[in-house]
């Protein structure tokens, strides 16, 4: 991608150890797989957002956070440590995680050094960042790409996605979690939902990318998210009857998996998954209040 050089990134790179889970195997596990088997995944961790201050977009997302706050990866939360600190924690206690590459601004580099990260430069674009946490890791296989602005995400939901993707073995897996899920952890949180004949469910913030499947897509990749908010170009790249059945939801979760591999030529599935806070995300004053409120719980569990 223009722009993006081996200069530009860097290529050192400093490894998490991922510790040996010693707890009894789940039923989403594979059985086959022994605990000294636990997969293990390189990190992209999106910080590249410089949307902070206290007033609200008329599209609902401006960011929230104190005067002097530059980005969302570096708000105060109520523990005292901000939202890049509890995301790097969550994948440092992880299982499952190896190395781990913060894609974002100068001013991250103190959090990403003391959590034994690499912060490498961040472009102008979500999807030049990825390319550039890509570029620097060697476009692993298997990586996990997370956001920063997911404060109460925890260890097991980390290997739960890592493990049960490992499973699936497939270019794309997305987690998605469902509404009753999310709404009896957070029930005054709004978030976006769509319903399928499925269920009702929100998309998580969260997903394993296979890294050679990233390489040879940027065009397609960069197109789709140059469309996201344009009904028009949606439209185009979906089809007027794909999405009028997903406005009559009528949809299966299935068929919205086959429509988005075909398009992105690619193999993927949707990952229902089990962990409310995979799909909350701090957007808005009343979301920094969840936060603080559950960082309060005796049980800090979400719901």
């Amino acid at each position: 991608m223009p722009g993006i050089t081996e200069d530009r990134i860097g290529t050192k790179r400093t490894t998490f150890h991922a510790r040996t889970s010693t707890s009894t195997t789940s039923s989403y596990w594979n059985p086959s797989m022994t605990e000294n088997e636990t997969p293990v995944a390189s990190v992209i961790l999106l910080a590249g957002s410089n949307r902070c201050g206290p007033s609200r977009s008329s599209h609902g997302d401006s960011l929230i956070g104190p005067p002097g706050t530059s980005c969302k990866a570096l708000i105060p939360l109520h523990d005292g440590r901000t939202c890049i600190d509890c995301v790097l924690d969550a994948l440092r206690e992880s299982h499952s995680v190896a190395t781990v590459v913060v894609v974002g601004e100068t001013a991250l580099a103190e959090a990403a050094q003391q959590a034994g990260a690499q912060l490498v430069e961040q472009g102008v674009s979500v999807v030049e960042n990825l390319f550039i946490g890509f570029s620097s890791l060697g476009w692993p296989r298997q990586c996990l790409i997370c956001t920063c602005d997911v404060p109460l995400l925890t260890p097991a939901s980390v290997d739960f996605i890592v493990r049960a993707g490992t499973e699936v073995n497939a270019d794309v897996v997305y987690p998605i979690i469902s509404r009753e899920v999310s709404e009896a952890a957070f029930p005054r949180a709004r978030r976006t939902y769509a319903t399928l004949t499925d269920g009702t469910f929100t998309g998580g913030n969260l997903m394993l990318l296979n890294g050679e499947f990233v390489r040879r897509s940027k065009s397609t990749i960069q197109s789709v998210f140059a469309a996201r908010k344009s009904p028009i170009k949606l439209c185009r790249m979906l089809g007027l009857r794909f999405i009028l059945r997903f406005l009559m939801k009528k949809l299966s979760v299935a068929e919205v998996e086959r429509r988005v591999c075909s398009l992105l030529n690619c193999t993927g599935r949707a990952l229902v998954c089990p962990f409310p806070e995979v799909g909350f995300d701090v957007d808005q004053p009343e979301d920094l209040e969840a936060v603080s409120e559950f960082m309060q719980r005796p049980s800090r569990q979400p719901g």
